[in-house]
């Protein structure tokens, strides 16, 4: 008789040990035994028996299939081994019959008598009732620990456990703020808050422009920056949520974030408090006149877009995406086209004569910035004032014993949190004097090369004014040709 020897541990550190190894012993004294010749081995390292979707059993199944007529043995140390699901427990099992292979094991008396059927089947819901009982146990412990506000597994990128070697049920401290990557992913959220970001590329580049790449030694890709604005938000906000029974329970760890904050960046990211969805590439800083360049065939607008050569680097081009369009296909690089604005540009300057009006235009807005600016600082002020104020009624009402020490640190966080963010928009709410010098020198370098200050502007001012300066678009022909049918009362 011929036979194979399957086993199985399901853990990294039964690996290391030697129950594989003792597994094996037995089923080959087994074998010798009962004069069954060992063809192959089959040894399952760190798999769980809760589905027969395993490697090596996979493995095993073919070679029975394979070796058809010569493989009569499917020998396990015991049932458990095989399979914690009498359900894949039996269907395995027919599989193996129907290759003529018999299921036995060293420690338990199975086979086809009604008896050995019998026990086989006790056995093996035996072993799926001790698996549901290790699950409901670990599955208590956890619910345990996020009641008690501490995060069982793993924290998010920003924290750091304070547990050794992954043990979690050693795991009674809550998780503690990453020096290095807790400020950067809260400056990230709250530029995010403040629609300073509002995609997801953006973000993750943020968050590499401001050290968290170079900390991690790899950029953050943008499903990274997904799990940040979604399945992270709740915890960043000090929030537990407990995935068996539903609840929600304050966490004993620092958060990132206000609650309140969260809920808005929620509403934001599933764009239902603005509709960002509209304007977030109409203004693309790669290519500012995307939305001012024209075909010659159907006048349409060209968008832009990228070309990757193998040592990837990128090639930006514009190009007509009308698909019924004959020009479609055709590109024209970036770089052609704004050289020709820069020339057309310098020959067609701004007449000297707006020179006032833009003086006055400046003085007006600046004057307008001011009062406005002074205005906001008023509110910020009192709204300062007040959450100060907020603080110290909390700090009272603990003493006198009305909120109790979770409820009072949830709503601490949440003043601080707010405190924090009205200094920080009272800091950068200022009155600058020089803005207008600086204004005066962009408008001075306007007048004097317009084709060269144009691509210094932000991409926002520098569409609007290449919309001002062509009102009919910059033409573009099959060959490349540039034109301009008409140019602003503006220049000379």
């Amino acid at each position: 008789m011929h036979g194979i020897i399957y086993v199985r541990v399901s853990s990294g550190d039964q690996v290391a040990g030697t129950s594989l190894d003792s597994q094996e012993r037995q089923c080959r004294a087994y074998c010798d035994q009962h004069r069954i010749t060992v063809l192959e081995v089959f040894r399952e390292e760190g798999e769980s028996a809760k589905t027969a979707d395993r490697t090596e059993l996979l493995r095993a199944i073919a070679y029975c299939k394979t070796h058809k007529g010569t493989v009569s043995a499917f020998v396990v140390a015991k049932v458990d081994r095989f399979a914690r699901n009498t359900e894949d427990h039996f269907s395995v099992r027919q599989l193996l019959q129907k290759c003529g292979v018999t299921l036995q094991s060293v420690h338990e008396p199975i086979g086809n008598t009604p008896t050995e059927k019998f026990i086989e089947t006790v056995l093996a819901a035996s072993a799926e009732f001790d698996n549901a009982v290790r699950r409901q146990r670990a599955i208590d412990g956890m619910s345990s620990k996020i009641q008690q506000g501490i995060r069982p597994s793993k924290p998010p990128l920003g924290y750091m456990s304070l547990v050794v070697r992954g043990r979690l049920d050693k795991k009674m401290r809550p998780d503690v703020p990453d020096p290095i990557s807790f400020p950067i992913i809260q400056r990230a959220l709250r530029a995010y808050l403040r629609g300073e970001i509002r995609t997801l590329t953006h973000f993750a580049q943020a968050l590499d422009d401001w050290g968290l790449g170079m900390y991690r030694g790899k950029p953050t890709p943008t499903n990274t920056a997904f799990n940040m604005l979604s399945k992270n938000l709740s915890y960043y906000s000090g929030q537990l949520r407990n995935p068996w029974d539903g609840n929600t329970y304050t966490g004993r760890h620092v958060p990132m974030i206000t609650p309140e904050e969260a809920a808005r960046i929620t509403l934001i990211h599933h764009r239902k408090a603005r509709s960002w969805a509209a304007t977030r590439e109409r203004y693309n800083p790669a290519f500012p006149f995307r939305r001012n360049i024209r075909c010659s065939v159907c006048g349409k607008c060209f968008t832009g877009a990228f070309t990757h050569n193998p040592s990837g680097r990128r090639y930006p081009y514009y190009h007509c995406c009308n698909r019924q369009c004959s020009e479609k296909g055709h590109t024209i690089g970036r770089e052609r086209l704004h050289d020709f604005v820069r020339v057309f540009l310098d020959a067609h300057p701004l007449r000297p004569a707006i020179a006032p009006l833009l003086d006055r235009s400046l003085q007006e807005s600046a004057a307008a910035r001011h009062d406005h600016s002074t205005d906001q600082r008023l509110v910020l002020t009192h709204t300062l004032e007040a959450l100060i104020h907020r603080r110290t009624i909390l700090h009272e009402m603990r003493e006198d014993g009305s909120y109790d020490r979770t409820m009072f640190h949830e709503r601490l966080a949440a003043v601080d949190g707010a405190i924090a963010q009205t200094q920080h928009d009272l800091g950068t709410t200022t009155n600058n004097p020089h803005l207008i010098d600086s204004a005066r020198t962009v408008a001075e370098h306007l007048l004097r090369e317009i084709g060269t200050t144009l691509f210094t502007l932000p991409v926002r001012t520098s569409s609007r004014l290449s919309h001002l300066l062509f009102p009919n678009g910059v033409i573009c022909g099959h060959s490349a040709d540039f034109r301009v049918s008409a140019i602003s009362s503006l220049q000379v």
